[in-house]
């Protein structure tokens, strides 16, 4: 219903993320106990949220993003933050810095956001990442190379 247009029921739309932010919030560790590929769905609507053009659903998805980086970070099971890691955290680097470089929706949440946003991001590479994204290399000069071929 909220996936085939992006203007129709807004109220849902802003329903519909702000259940997940506090799912996500509150019952983090069903999250976690998902399989890879139910847990994907939930990556993939939050990456949905924040590239959004209604600026209320793009600010909930970025506050779940911001939510779940917190929690990975200090989730007790490191094989499975590893695990979360590996799996989704250059997709979710890359669709951020696309919002961050389309002019058109940076100004839907505005810049500050997404700073936030990279900013964990970045800090989570440096000093929550264990096990290497891409084995040659290490994840800083993996990271760096992934961000220097998006642009």
């Amino acid at each position: 219903m909220i996936n085939r247009d992006m203007q129709e029921y807004p109220e849902h739309r802003i329903n519909f993320f702000k259940l997940l932010y506090a799912l996500n919030h509150e019952c983090f560790d069903v999250f976690v106990a998902l399989p890879p590929q139910l847990f994907r769905l939930i990556v993939d609507a939050v990456v949905w949220a924040f590239k959004h053009s209604m600026r209320n659903v793009a600010e909930i998805g970025l506050d779940i993003l911001k939510d779940m980086l917190s929690q990975f970070a200090i989730y007790p099971d490191r094989s499975k933050a590893q695990a979360f890691y590996k799996t989704f955290y250059m997709d979710i680097v890359v669709h951020v810095l696309s919002v961050v470089t389309d002019r058109n929706q940076i100004m839907i949440a505005g810049f500050s956001y997404y700073a936030d946003i990279l900013c964990a991001l970045f800090s989570t590479a440096e000093f929550a990442i264990a096990e290497q994204l891409n084995p040659p290399q290490s994840n800083i000069d993996y990271i760096y190379q992934q961000i220097s071929e998006t642009f």
